[in-house]
């Protein structure tokens, strides 16, 4: 079933959960969940994210953030899709 679609908050502040496939395993080592924080370190600074907290879980991973709009989507593409490429190759 596909996710609801997303809603604008009046606060910009918003709880991203992020799933691999089918519920995998993808974040199983220490190596893969320090990775994957220093994406999201990364590239909250380049969309001016504010990470309030996260936590990662061996199949997926919850994030507390203050994001306009607009950039919430565009940070959670290239977080998912660059750790993507390292998962999978």
């Amino acid at each position: 079933m596909p996710r609801s679609k997303r809603k604008q908050s009046g606060t910009d502040v918003y709880h991203v959960v992020s799933r691999g496939n089918n519920q995998n395993h993808i974040l199983q080592k220490n190596d893969d969940k320090k990775y994957f924080r220093s994406i999201m370190r990364s590239r909250a600074e380049k969309f001016g994210v504010k990470v309030y907290a996260y936590c990662i879980m061996s199949n997926h991973v919850h994030i507390l953030l203050k994001s306009d709009f607009k950039n919430l989507s565009l940070f959670m593409q290239e977080v998912n899709s660059v750790y993507a490429i390292y998962h999978n190759y």
